[in-house]
């Protein structure tokens, strides 16, 4: 687009035409999870972080906006059915209904902690919320067997 943009209008600007040269992509395939694989990689991680999996699978928020999720209409609204994702990458906050299998890993979390209206949905084992978790190495797509490679970025 940049190299169009010279090439149409360097005459008005009394410049040399240019040539920019194009920046190197990987033009690879993207793939996905078979519902099996999905299922196994999920049943492959420990049962608390399962939930956390499970939202991820279903409704694909970044990591980070999956984490620091709250409960009540501002986040995971259990009486609604909804999640509202306030942190997407464009700035647009989506309120969107709740995937049966997402709503069935956490009403039992939910029921547990009373029903609350605020606060983290997803605790660590200490009972704490998450924190920068980029650094974690979790090597769940191994065990689990997977026939797809671990995404790019994704801890190996």
């Amino acid at each position: 687009m940049f190299q169009a943009a010279i090439n149409v209008h360097h005459e008005l600007h009394d410049l040399p035409p240019l040539r920019i040269k194009a920046i190197p992509f990987d033009n690879e395939r993207v793939r996905f999870l078979s519902k099996e694989d999905r299922d196994r990689l999920i049943a492959a991680y420990s049962p608390h972080i399962q939930p956390i999996i499970t939202l991820l699978a279903f409704h694909g928020p970044r990591i980070q906006t999956a984490l620091q999720l709250p409960w009540g209409v501002e986040g995971v609204d259990m009486e609604q059915g909804s999640i509202r994702l306030n942190h997407s990458k464009n700035a647009v906050i989506r309120s969107v209904p709740m995937h049966p299998r997402v709503m069935d890993v956490l009403r039992p979390i939910w029921e547990k902690r009373g029903q609350p209206t605020k606060g983290h949905v997803f605790l660590n084992r200490l009972g704490k919320p998450y924190s920068d978790t980029r650094k974690a190495k979790i090597p769940a797509a191994t065990r689990s067997r997977t026939s797809t490679p671990p995404l790019a970025g994704a801890p190996r």
